[in-house]
């Protein structure tokens, strides 16, 4: 049976269905949710093939966006839509991109295999029940489309308990080392051991474990704070709130908007974040950063002005305030003088940092986190404090770091020119801080230095951040899989040979990518470029395909075979729906890319110590300050060492260099 909140999705049974029958409407949410919690594998295999072909009537559309948008980069000068996209960016050129993505995919196949051996040992058990039964056509010796999602659900479960145990034991042979005497031992064990037929505590660790729910100790009073913290420890920034002016909440009710301004000690004020984090009507879902006002130089001319127009206003009795103006040269940027109240709170933001001649960056945070009836805060009262009752689930509090990371980006950013400012550089290094803020998150050493439980005050349990992360493990090979697929995909969509950069690979011996152009030539790719969903290469393959005669299902079922360890359903139309062609078109891989970029910042910088202050520095001197004002990948190369690679990503998730069974926990 499905949970509870699915039941609504159900439409009204016609009478004439027979008791083990129900006809539903393909929808993505009932869908899923039959993908995650139906074991009949045949109710899978209809949910999944339904809901991925309501899209088919958008291949036309598809088709023909790859056309038009061939045309234009061919009449800008270049090869393809792909090749037009990739200039100026950290990989290159299509060449680069497919080279990383190969990368990435060869690195992905043991840990997948390992992933999709788990799944298949499972569904031989669990699926005996259904053996024999007229209707039932599933294979369990077949990986299958609809069975990742379902196996998940199952194997996480297991992964956290195991995690937690090892985090218990852990800790519990940490305290027998550490004790100085007997009786320091015995007092360690005892702390650990409660139930003698439990000698290693591990049915406390599994019901900790069961218990847990994070919005108890993730209130957004919490979350801001870890945000503050870190600032604070590792960057040398303070953080603080104040009044948000009359105007400057864009017309809401007091307290639906708060602002908060950063400051560094020996440089003053570095600029201010509103956030706007609620849900409300008509507002606009999901989570993002807006930039309000660019960082730029404020020019000698421009102050000039300033100071003139001031001085008149202040001789024609406009008031001793502008007259004071005048004598600092500390108004707006753009020289007025005058202006609202919202108007006058906003220019002369950073007062200290305009008289130094530089502009300071105001940003708007916006989410839409749900909010309990009658939660308030009262910061927008100068309170000081978040209201506690306002709580975030584990992803809002991600979102949260996620986008503040962009945050940071645009307010640490100092350039000459606003153009360049903070995220205004490649798109597949505009992702890169906000994927690497959002590492803090769950790091298991920050995470418990904010989440702390709203009634009792205490951290969050170490075993249950060690199951959460082992949860957030099981099966990512097969999704990072996914992810390679859908961005293979997108390069082909927008490539002048979309079926040879599907059958793309990589040289054995030069490492080179090969766009095969004959038959010959793609029977020559070494049997390690296909995945286990491959079988026979199909001998219709048409190589010779181009943006006229793209066949968006033919291609996609080809990028499967050589990325993804199951196969294309036929009929499907999976890509009808993949709305980033769209809006990312050739660019999907810059979400890879940039998570293998902030892992390796990561790991370079931070993984000693997250709260580093010298790494804090380091990166913002070094990677924020810039913006967009030189190559991203001479800012990675010259902290690095080197250009970020698929390998850094593979560490980061423990997936490579590491024997089969660490890579599953």
């Amino acid at each position: 049976p499905l949970p509870g909140q699915w039941e609504p999705l159900f439409p009204p049974q016609p009478p004439s269905l027979a008791p083990d029958e129900a006809e539903l409407v393909a929808s993505a949410p009932l869908c899923s949710g039959i993908l995650q919690h139906v074991q009949d594998p045949q109710v899978r295999r209809s949910a999944y093939t339904a809901m991925h072909s309501v899209n088919a009537g958008n291949l036309p559309v598809l088709h023909a966006i790859a056309r038009e948008r061939h045309a234009l980069a061919t009449s800008l000068g270049h090869t393809s839509f792909a090749d037009m996209t990739a200039h100026g960016s950290v990989a290159g050129d299509p060449e680069g991109v497919l080279r990383f993505l190969h990368e990435l995919s060869a690195g992905l196949r043991p840990a997948a295999a390992a992933d999709a051996a788990r799944v298949l040992a499972r569904k031989q058990t669990m699926e005996r029940a259904f053996a024999g039964a007229q209707r039932n056509e599933s294979d369990p010796t077949t990986l299958e489309a609809w069975d990742v999602e379902f196996y998940r659900k199952v194997l996480r479960e297991g992964d956290g308990e195991r995690a937690a145990e090892a985090s218990r034991r852990a800790r519990l042979q940490a305290r027998r080392s550490a004790g100085a005497d007997a009786a320091g031992q015995a007092a360690a064990v005892s702390a650990d051991q409660d139930d003698p037929d439990d000698p290693d505590g591990v049915a406390g660790a599994d019901a900790a474990l069961a218990a847990i729910h994070w919005p108890d100790y993730l209130s957004l009073r919490n979350v801001i704070g870890g945000i503050q913290t870190i600032l604070r420890e590792g960057f040398g920034v303070d953080m603080a709130e104040v009044r948000v002016r009359d105007g400057e909440g864009w017309g809401l009710a007091p307290g639906e908007v708060r602002k908060f301004v950063l400051r560094h000690a020996e440089e003053g004020e570095l600029g201010t974040v509103f956030l706007d984090l609620y849900s409300r009507q008509n507002k606009v879902g999901g989570a993002a950063q807006y930039v309000v006002r660019c960082g730029r130089r404020i020019h000698e001319f421009e102050r000039a002005a300033q100071r003139s127009r001031a001085g008149r206003a202040a001789a024609s009795g406009a008031g001793e305030q502008a007259a004071q103006g005048a004598e600092d040269g500390a108004g707006g940027p753009d020289g007025a003088t005058q202006r609202s109240a919202a108007e006058a709170g906003i220019e002369n933001a950073g007062l200290d940092a305009v008289r130094r001649g530089y502009q300071l960056p105001i940003v708007a945070l916006v989410a839409s986190f749900p909010r309990p009836e009658g939660a308030r805060s009262a910061l927008g009262l100068g309170s000081g404090m978040w209201d506690a009752g306002v709580s975030l689930s584990l992803s809002q509090a991600e979102t949260l770091f996620h986008e503040f990371g962009h945050a940071l980006h645009s307010l640490l950013s100092r350039t000459s020119y606003q153009h360049v400012s903070g995220t205004r550089t490649a798109l597949d290094f505009v992702e890169v801080p906000s994927h690497l803020f959002e590492t803090f998150a769950t790091d298991p050493r920050v995470l418990p230095r904010f989440a702390t439980h709203a009634s009792t005050g205490e951290p969050v349990p170490a075993d249950a951040v060690a199951a959460m992360l082992a949860q957030r493990r099981t099966l990512q090979a097969l999704d990072l899989q996914g992810q390679v697929t859908h961005s293979v995909f997108d390069q082909a969509a927008f490539s002048a040979a979309p079926m040879s950069v599907a059958c793309s690979f990589l040289h054995p011996t030069t490492g080179q990518i090969v766009l095969p152009t004959s038959h010959e030539e793609l029977a020559s790719a070494p049997a390690a470029a296909l995945t286990g969903a491959a079988a026979a290469v199909p001998a219709g393959i048409d190589l010779s395909m181009t943006p006229e005669t793209f066949n968006s299902s033919v291609v996609l079922r080809e990028t499967m075979r050589r990325h993804c360890s199951f196969p294309h359903v036929p009929g499907t139309a999976w890509q009808g729906g993949f709305a980033h062609i769209v809006s990312y078109g050739s660019a999907y891989y810059s979400y890879l890319f940039a998570r293998a970029s902030a892992a390796s910042l990561w790991e370079k910088l931070f993984e000693a110590d997250p709260l580093s202050r010298q790494a804090g520095d380091r990166y913002r001197a070094d990677v924020l300050a810039r913006g967009g004002t030189e190559d991203p990948g001479d800012t990675l190369e010259r902290v690095l060492g080197s250009r970020p690679s698929a390998a850094s990503l593979l560490r980061r998730l423990g997936l490579h260099d590491a024997p089969d069974g660490e890579r599953r926990r």
